[in-house]
């Protein structure tokens, strides 16, 4: 007894421990489904979800996991919570789920599979007449499809006849097979029954053997049908002779598709069946004399091809665009699908060289991936094979080089920073659909809260070296990266950074590629007086060369670019080109950028086809050549040609941000002082540049070096413009607006007040540069 008491004593710590461990909790769970739903049919799914009561925060942000509890053969859970119950499970059954925390779990939640009853059953057969040892097919349909309940075939007459019902691979199908001794004459009366609901019963004739001589044939025992022909004939024809070998033409025939009745629809006319195509692949069509067991088949091949081919999307989007990818053993993902209901899923895949010469040692296919093993054009093509006169097609080329495949942004920043990857050309390739087919750094990837200050002052890509860059339409998106509230730090960075070491040479050319910052004209940002921005802002998306001053032969660096369809968006200034030697910038898009859309420096460069949008100052700024040494030789002034057109949305009121903030907000001012009703410009020749809302479309701005008394000395060459001319503001009438000049000219000279404001009244009168804006009045003639 004294052993019962102690057993009884420790018994009952143990539970006063486990009852206090218990309670001592600060965490429950909570679970549920959304909208209380306790009870799905099979097939659906039930979204379960966990409240976290707790008093401890950092337990409320955790997450839970799911599990089944028991059922688990009726149905599965994810990680989320979301149960999907299996389209067999059966009705009435349970499945109950909990969800866990650590060592806590939640109340358990029972789910209900629910039985769907049938309401309605229709029974039908493809012939009414069968042979000894033949077979009907009949189909059933409930009401609704989806039911639950099951059903059993209930025989009224001639079950005795019969060796069978069975289920063909084709939903809802069953063949009722005859035995060969059954009865002749005789009749078999079936029906589907499910409970209480019963079909129409089908009536069937067992034929006779005794029948007359007569032998039946088709004309074609095989044909092929194409969907793509319009001019064939559709139809099987039979003929009926006796034993004279006479024609026969008063028995009636019965047609009937014995395989394939998802692929052809049959009309009988007489002694025809006219055929409607419903599908690729192969029929068969039974003729049978009624009233005798004469039947025979005819083999039916029917050819559809796909609507078409289809090619990833990210391709689909760039069919205009010669893709460029580098020869490697790693295959790229292309992974095509056929479109169209029922049609041939097959097709081949060949290579065609540039004269479209095929030659399959181009590259190769293999599990939805090309692999690339010569340089140069390389076209895919996809072709079906239904065997029709007109099989679908499509084709994709790609621009095969030597270069590097890149497939993330990391990749990207780790080829550039190899210097043995120096003048390789690089491809990016993009293909996440959720990136938006872009390259995006694994730091903007995570929430602004969560991105290490360190890394953010750290994202871009640098080079000292030559670069080439095939960006295939797709873009590198900072746009997500944390701009650092706040900061006071201005060490920002480029997203592509090129800077020459001195006295070097470097080639940077750079195609087809989108460049997104983050941040735009309207954001709001510290920024010094001096127009650097603070850190975390994308300073310019693109910057290319080195500055100085006191520039020789032996400290000089020279960039030889050729940078074509690019676009800028949401960074603080759009691209900085510096000391590149005959380059070409070509089909240029800059748009939302919080200063200049580009700032040309010390270069001999041609422009072609610029598009400016929404930017907070000039389109292109055009800054002083501090050493006077561009070109080739080190012997020339900076020179910019400008060529095909010019397009500019960069209307604002000089109010933006940036002008408001940069150099304490002088800029704005100086620039309406020189276009205001002081100017010595009257009223007819302001309005060619400012509208009704005191907006100008600003362009360009070539400005002087003001602190240090040197003028700009650069050349400004527009006489390759596609635009219709541009003048300067004094030469326009003062009687008539300008239609005739789509750009227009005006010297910016200091006020007085700016000049007091800058500390040196003896700036006053001085000429600052000049701004190019876009004619208000402007007409085009074509």
């Amino acid at each position: 007894m004294k052993k019962l008491k102690n057993l009884a004593l420790v018994l009952c710590l143990m539970l006063s421990v486990f009852v206090l461990t218990a309670c001592g909790s600060n965490t429950t769970l909570v679970l549920s489904t959304e909208d209380g739903i306790l009870t799905a049919k099979p097939g659906a799914s039930i979204q379960f979800s966990t409240e976290i009561k707790s008093k401890n925060k950092d337990e409320q942000s955790k997450s839970v996991t799911y599990s089944i509890v028991s059922g688990e053969t009726y149905g599965t859970i994810s990680a989320t919570g979301l149960l999907t119950i299996n389209s067999n499970a059966t009705p009435n059954s349970k499945i109950k789920v909990v969800s866990q925390l650590g060592e806590v779990k939640s109340n358990e939640v029972e789910i209900v599979v629910a039985s769907v009853p049938v309401t309605g059953i229709t029974l039908t057969s493809n012939k009414t007449s069968v042979k000894k040892s033949g077979y009907v097919t009949l189909t059933v349909n409930t009401t609704p499809a989806d039911t639950t309940d099951t059903f059993n075939w209930v025989f009224v007459e001639g079950e005795t006849n019969c060796d069978g019902i069975i289920a063909t691979n084709v939903a809802n199908e069953y063949k009722l097979m005859v035995k060969d001794t059954a009865t002749t004459g005789a009749t078999i009366k079936v029906k589907a029954q499910s409970g209480n609901i019963s079909s129409n019963v089908i009536t069937l004739n067992i034929a006779a053997d005794a029948q007359e001589n007569m032998y039946l044939s088709f004309v074609n025992e095989e044909i092929t049908l194409d969907s793509k022909d319009d001019n064939q004939t559709q139809k099987l024809e039979v003929v009926l002779r006796n034993g004279e070998g006479q024609k026969v033409t008063n028995k009636t025939i019965t047609f009937a598709i014995e395989e394939g009745s998802d692929l052809i629809d049959i009309t009988p006319n007489g002694y025809t069946c006219n055929i409607t195509i419903k599908g690729h692949g192969t029929a068969k069509v039974s003729a049978s004399v009624e009233g005798t067991s004469i039947e025979e088949v005819a083999v039916v091949n029917v050819k559809v091809p796909p609507v078409a081919i289809n090619l990833p999307k990210v391709f689909t989007d760039r069919m205009d665009h010669k893709y460029n990818v580098a020869v490697s053993n790693t295959g790229i993902p292309f992974a095509v699908s056929v479109s169209g209901e029922k049609v041939c899923t097959q097709y081949s895949v060949k290579f065609y060289n540039s004269n479209n010469v095929e030659d399959n040692t181009l590259a190769s296919y293999e599990d939805n991936e090309i692999t690339f093993k010569k340089t140069g054009l390389v076209t895919v093509k996809f072709t079906s094979l239904s065997g029709s006169k007109r099989e679908t097609q499509t084709s994709y080329t790609f621009d095969v080089n030597d270069g590097i495949n890149v497939f993330t942004y990391e990749e990207l920043k780790n080829t550039i920073a190899n210097t043995s990857n120096a003048g390789k050309k690089i491809n990016i390739i993009a293909l996440n659909e959720s990136d938006n087919y872009n390259l995006i750094p694994a730091i903007c990837k995570l929430d602004k809260n969560n991105q290490d200050i360190t890394q953010v002052r750290s994202y871009g890509i640098y080079t000292q070296k030559s670069l080439f860059i095939y960006g295939n339409r797709h873009g590198i998106d900072i746009s997500n990266l944390s701009t650092i509230p706040g900061s006071t730090d201005y060490n920002s960075s480029s997203i592509i950074d090129v800077e020459p070491l001195p006295g070097t040479s470097v080639y940077v050319d750079i195609h087809d590629l989108n460049l997104k910052g983050n941040c735009g004209i309207n954001d709001d940002i510290n920024i010094r007086q001096d127009g650097r921005p603070q850190s975390g802002i994308v300073y310019r998306a693109l910057y290319i060369g080195r500055e100085g001053k006191n520039v020789t032969s032996a400290t000089a660096q020279k960039v030889y670019a050729n940078i074509t369809n690019v676009n800028i968006e949401h960074s603080f200034v759009g691209m900085r080109i510096s000391r590149c030697v005959n380059s070409m910038v070509e089909n240029v898009t800059v748009n939302d950028i919080y200063s200049n859309g580009v700032e040309s420096s010390a270069n001999t460069i041609t422009f072609k086809n610029m598009t400016f949008g929404l930017c907070g100052a000039a389109g292109i700024e055009i800054t002083p050549d501090e050493s006077n040494t561009a070109g080739e030789n080190l012997d020339q002034h900076q020179r910019i040609s400008f060529a095909g057109y010019i397009k500019s949305q960069n209307k604002n009121k000089g109010d933006t941000k940036y002008l408001t903030a940069y150099m304490g907000g002088i800029v704005a001012p100086v620039i309406k002082g020189n276009l205001g009703s002081e100017s010595g410009y009257n009223e007819t020749q302001l309005s060619n540049v400012v509208d009704s809302n005191e907006s100008l479309i600003f362009v360009t701005f070539i400005f002087n070096n003001v602190s240090e008394a040197k003028p700009n000395y650069s050349e400004v060459d527009y006489s390759n413009a596609d635009d219709a001319g541009i003048i300067n503001l004094e030469d326009t009438s003062k009687t008539e607006v300008d239609t005739t000049h789509q750009f227009i000219r005006v010297k910016i000279l200091i006020p007085e007040a700016v000049a007091k404001a800058l500390g040196s009244e003896a700036l006053t009168g001085q000429t600052l540069g000049y701004i190019l804006v876009y004619n208000h009045n402007y007409i085009p003639t074509k």
